[in-house]
């Protein structure tokens, strides 16, 4: 969705989007988008489903990952159960080393944390491949016997034909009882995937892939500048180190409002889904 529109998210009776929601919320990425989130996070709850883990897709998957790790903070608080624990792993790769980078450390933290149920969180899936760097540890850690139950949620998924080959990456060698699942907001180009420049997104999430396939580097919110640059005492330097700071402080305000403004959309869904 590019614009914010009345839209309603209806079930029988159930939890339903209002537009309302959104009117207090101030970074208009995020509005646009609100009616997809509603709708995850209503499918989650109503699954029954709770979890020990959140494992993100860094950067993309970082705000989505907020906004359900506040949904179901409260959803488990009041069962009296313990909250999710959260964890972000880059799992953009480019060779077969980085995918076993990818492993090593989904693995680790399986092997350290040893969650019960453990849900996925990416922003889009358009091909597949962040989704399955991910799965792969789960697949082979079963293999050896030791089996972590895990659900998939996507804000968006391309099409009907992906959502079934993620549907297909489930099908692990374990207890089919397990019952994963896969949860979406919305079938299409939708999220802030679609969002352009590329930057954007990345302000809003406050990272950004590195080359690393497991990290992220956080956005350089206090420019740190070399001795040599700081002794180049001329009109031209010190005019580029006051745009780089003023450029700097622009980010970070954008990172503090779309965290502020996740925050005020989860609490708006966990007031439909009576908290």
């Amino acid at each position: 969705m590019n614009s914010l529109e009345k839209v309603e998210v209806k079930s029988k009776e159930g939890p339903k989007y209002r537009w309302e929601m959104v009117k207090d919320i101030k970074t208009q990425e995020i509005k646009n988008i609100a009616p997809d989130l509603f709708k995850l996070a209503q499918k989650i709850f109503e699954s029954g489903k709770t979890y020990d883990l959140i494992l993100s897709d860094d950067a993309s998957g970082r705000l989505v990952s907020l906004f359900l790790r506040k949904v179901l903070n409260s959803i488990q608080e009041k069962q009296g159960l313990p909250v999710p624990d959260i964890r972000f792993v880059t799992a953009s790769h480019r060779s077969f080393k980085d995918v076993d980078a990818i492993y090593s450390k989904v693995s680790n933290i399986l092997k350290k944390l040893n969650p019960n149920r453990t849900l996925l969180v990416t922003e889009h899936v358009q091909t597949g491949r962040t989704m399955t760097a991910l799965t792969r540890a789960f697949k082979i850690l079963s293999n050896h016997g030791l089996n972590f139950n895990f659900d998939i949620a996507a804000l968006s998924i391309a099409d009907q034909k992906k959502l079934e080959d993620i549907q297909n990456l489930l099908k692990l060698p374990k207890n089919p009882e397990n019952n994963d699942q896969v949860f979406w907001g919305e079938l299409g180009q939708t999220g802030f995937h679609n969002l352009h420049p590329k930057s954007t997104k990345q302000n809003l999430a406050g990272v950004y892939s590195s080359y690393d396939p497991v990290d992220t580097i956080p956005h350089r919110l206090k420019q740190v500048f070399t001795e040599k640059e700081k002794k180049l005492d001329n009109v031209m330097n010190r005019e580029y180190l006051k745009k780089e700071m003023e450029k700097a402080e622009g980010v970070q305000e954008k990172i503090n409002q779309a965290r502020e403004d996740i925050n005020l959309l989860a609490e708006e869904t966990l007031k439909e889904f009576g908290g």
